[in-house]
C-alpha cells in the first residue's frame, strides 16, 4: 500500500501550474522503481489504483509539455486552445479540466514562451 496524494491523478486533468514537471517526472520514476506491481496506490483524487497509472501520469505530463512547447505563442489565446485540445485528445474528460487551464500560462512562462 502506498499513499501517493497528488503525485498521480486517476484519469483526471492535473495541476501543473507550479511548472515543476521535471521534478514530478523524476518522482514518478522513483516511485515506479520502488513499488511492486501488486501495490495499491491511494491517490489524492480518484479511486485506489495500481502502479500502472504511474506511466499514464508520466505520459500526460509529457504530452502537456510537448503541447506547450509546440504551441504558437504569438497568439496566447490560440496557443492555450491548442494545448487544451491536445490534452483533450489524450484525456477526453472534463474532470478537473480547470486545473489544466490554470496550468498552461505558468508553464509557457517557465519555458520562455510568454
Amino acid at each position: 500500500t502506498a499513499f501517493v496524494g497528488d503525485l498521480v491523478f486517476t484519469l483526471m486533468h492535473a495541476y501543473l501550474a507550479d511548472a515543476q514537471n521535471p521534478a514530478w517526472l523524476a518522482a514518478l520514476d522513483r516511485l515506479k522503481s520502488d513499488l511492486s506491481e501488486e501495490t495499491t496506490l491511494y491517490v489524492g483524487h480518484g479511486a485506489p489504483t495500481t502502479p500502472a497509472l504511474l506511466e499514464w501520469q508520466r505520459t500526460y505530463i509529457e504530452i502537456f509539455d510537448a503541447a506547450v512547447a509546440g504551441a504558437d505563442w504569438a497568439d496566447p489565446d490560440a496557443a492555450t486552445a491548442s494545448v487544451m485540445a491536445a490534452m483533450s485528445d489524450y484525456l477526453p474528460s472534463e474532470a478537473l479540466s480547470f486545473l489544466l487551464q490554470l496550468s498552461i500560462a505558468p508553464n509557457a512562462q517557465a519555458a520562455g514562451k510568454l
